[in-house]
């Protein structure tokens, strides 16, 4: 009997520890939920990280206390997400999918370019969607290159498409045909280029990967004439950069997420916004002159994240599962739509950030 009475209240203390465990977490959760709720997000976050430590305490050894956790989890997770401004896209509308034309075909590049949609193909062919049957049609006549295609955009009613042995290509895309352009590329690491007013950009990596420069030729005929180094005044080194964007200011992206600014040649201070978690693999930058965003992506976290243009602040981060293999993107902030090349298929989501 003895034996009896003292395991029973070995229990009821342990169920009593129990309940003030779970107490102090329910209140920790509601604590963080009211700062959520008048914009503190630091307190939030503080009290949202106290109260996972504690839910790591808390026994699992009955099925009741098992459920008790996950629902704590979810809140939490759920919480969190809304801190990190995170908008989940479960099922994005699909346009189209290379591979039923082949199923062997993968998108290399992607380009909006006057209302139409442009993906270059593993196989080294442009393709243009048809937005009514949802399918890729090969948009050249002919072969374009027989190289990978790096880099591609557009200016003066053409697409310009930059492969892997320095040959640049205009596209005419009413005559799906394109040409062979004169450029500066004789020499150079390029990685990408932007065509701006009338000149061409290039993005050139150094020959020991330590530092890269932006290279700008103007229009020549046809072609672009000489290339010179356009920067003129820098502090930052722009080793590991892997794209950048013009809209009068030019704005150079490094892959672990550090945009640097330019104007007339100069970097100007800048800084954009933390985002959690962390940027560690961006790969391309969108804006244009009417915008007043800037968008990052980063296939490793599946997501494509929009700052302020204006302050750098960070506003909204969009992630799906089904971006499980993200090349490129493009942005119609009129019609509220975000395209997405994920392998071989495009999606589209809305831009809900623009709504708000």
């Amino acid at each position: 009997g003895l034996k009896f009475l003292s395991t029973q209240r070995a229990k009821s203390a342990e169920q009593k520890a129990y309940e003030q465990q779970v107490m102090v977490i329910q209140d920790l959760m509601d604590r963080a939920g009211g700062a959520l709720i008048y914009r503190d997000e630091p307190q939030a976050r503080t009290l949202y990280q106290q109260a996972t430590s504690l839910l790591h305490e808390l026994p699992d050894n009955l099925p009741e206390r098992e459920m008790k956790i996950k629902k704590f989890t979810l809140d939490i997770e759920t919480a969190m997400d809304e801190l990190r401004h995170i908008v989940h896209v479960p099922n994005p509308a699909l346009l189209g999918d290379l591979t039923s034309s082949s199923p062997d075909i993968s998108g290399s590049k992607f380009i909006r370019f006057n209302a139409e949609l442009f993906v270059t193909g593993t196989d080294r062919n442009l393709y243009r969607l048809d937005q009514t049957l949802k399918v890729f049609k090969v948009a050249n006549t002919s072969p374009i290159t027989t190289n990978e295609i790096i880099s591609i955009s557009e200016d003066d009613k053409q697409l310009y498409l930059l492969d892997s042995a320095n040959l640049l290509f205009a596209f005419d895309a009413s005559k799906n045909t394109s040409v062979p352009v004169s450029a500066p590329l004789e020499e150079g690491r390029w990685k990408s280029l932007v065509t701006y007013a009338n000149r061409l950009y290039l993005l050139q990596g150094s020959p020991d990967g330590s530092d890269s420069q932006i290279i700008r030729a103007n229009k020549s005929g046809e072609g672009f004439g000489a290339g010179q180094s356009w920067i003129t005044s820098k502090t930052t080194s722009l080793n590991q950069a892997v794209s950048f964007i013009l809209d009068g200011s030019l704005y150079v992206l490094k892959s672990s997420g550090q945009v640097i600014r330019f104007q007339n040649g100069s970097e100007v201070g800048w800084t954009i916004g933390l985002v959690d978690p962390p940027v560690t693999q961006a790969t391309d930058i969108w804006t244009d002159p009417d915008s007043t965003f800037f968008y990052l992506l980063e296939p490793k976290n599946k997501r494509l994240i929009v700052y302020k243009k204006e302050t750098g602040a960070f506003l909204v981060q969009y992630q799906s599962d089904a971006f499980d293999n993200l090349k490129g993107f493009a942005v119609d902030e009129k019609n509220y739509t975000i395209y997405l090349l994920s392998g071989s298929k495009l999606y589209s989501i809305a831009a809900s950030h623009l709504r708000n």
